[in-house]
């Protein structure tokens, strides 16, 4: 292989908190495996703010990750209503519910400018066959998108707005923290009220109701999309919550 390009590939795929590192990261890949890499991901694509990865009913030939920015994901109804469903940080696997359907179920966008991997579904076979410690990060990865769905529906299953609202920082706090693998009191909120509201299943005076309350009452510090979490012990409690008075960072 040629010098460049093992450089090129050193540089474009350095994401030590990518889910796909055991395929992406060549740090970690013997050379005779470079060649057999080299064309599983395709070059990194920016994203602008507003723009789809992918749209609802398009077909699957791909899987993303995301690497930098937030991207959404929402469902169009038979009514014409957008549904947000799903928020995406660095290092998240995007779009691996379309696996069953061969089509996705759902609209990825991004929420501020970002950038995505691209890792073609052939690929994605064709090292998982002849690697299985990649078949079994991808395992994990897919693990990992169904436990925020599962989230999301406990979330939901919560009856008041500020429970729904406290569990939902107390998610972006705690991927804020993975993200950066130290504790964080500041939480920036790519996302706008009426993402936040659709997510929730609550409308958008109610999801400012509550940010006011819980300003009010000294647990959370807002400032636009910034929140700064006051109290800690707090938030988990409203959140229903026990174990966040230390943070997860793994």
């Amino acid at each position: 292989m040629q010098r460049s390009l093992i450089s090129s590939l050193m540089e474009q795929r350095s994401c030590t908190d990518c889910v796909l590192k055991p395929m992406c990261r060549p740090a970690i890949v013997r050379p005779d495996e470079m060649e057999l890499l080299a064309g599983s991901v395709l070059p990194r694509r920016q994203i602008p703010a507003g723009t789809a990865v992918y749209r609802q009913g398009d077909q699957v030939r791909a899987l993303f990750v995301s690497q930098g920015g937030v991207l959404k994901t929402e469902t169009l109804g038979v009514d014409g209503q957008a549904q947000v469903i799903g928020f995406h940080f660095p290092g998240e696997l995007i779009g691996v519910e379309a696996f069953d359907s061969g089509r996705f179920r759902a609209s990825a966008l991004a929420l501020e400018p970002a950038s995505v991997c691209e890792i073609p579904i052939a690929a994605l076979e064709r090292v998982a066959s002849q690697d299985p410690s990649f078949q079994r990060q991808l395992m994990r990865a897919a693990g990992s998108c169904l436990a925020h769905q599962q989230d999301h529906i406990e979330l939901l299953s919560l009856r008041q707005a500020d429970e729904r609202i406290a569990l939902f920082l107390v998610g972006m706090l705690e991927r804020t923290e993975a993200a950066t693998r130290a504790e964080q009191t500041l939480i920036h909120l790519p996302m706008n009220r009426s993402d936040i509201a659709s997510y929730l299943c609550l409308n958008n005076e109610t999801v400012s109701r509550s940010f006011s309350r819980l300003r009010d009452d000294g647990v959370l510090g807002v400032n636009g999309r910034h929140v700064r979490v006051l109290d800690r012990g707090r938030l988990a409690r409203i959140a229903k919550v026990s174990d966040m008075e230390q943070p997860r960072l793994a």
